[in-house]
């Protein structure tokens, strides 16, 4: 009989909290290409360079739920339609 070896993502030490508002936050530059999101609040984000920007076009992420992202970029930014929040990134190793 065969062993399945199954890897399961763990998250990295670090957890970079960004205070997000109606005005584009960027985060920190990522390392790695799993990424898992938490934020206090419904908000939008978008994966890109270290010149990234996010505006309420772009992909919703509902405030309260996790998300594991994999993603090909460096950075992200997120922003909310309206009050404030946090947005919280672990890398996943």
């Amino acid at each position: 009989m065969a062993l399945l070896n199954i890897t399961v993502p763990r998250l990295s030490v670090a957890v970079a909290p960004i205070s997000i508002s109606g005005t584009t936050a960027r985060s920190a530059a990522l390392t790695t290409g799993l990424i898992r999101i938490y934020s206090t609040v419904d908000c939008f984000i978008k994966f890109g360079d270290s010149t990234v920007t996010a505006t309420t076009s772009d992909h919703f992420i509902a405030g309260g739920a996790i998300y594991d992202l994999n993603h090909k970029t460096t950075n992200f930014a997120a922003i909310t339609s309206g009050g404030t929040g946090t947005i919280y990134a672990s890398e996943l190793v």
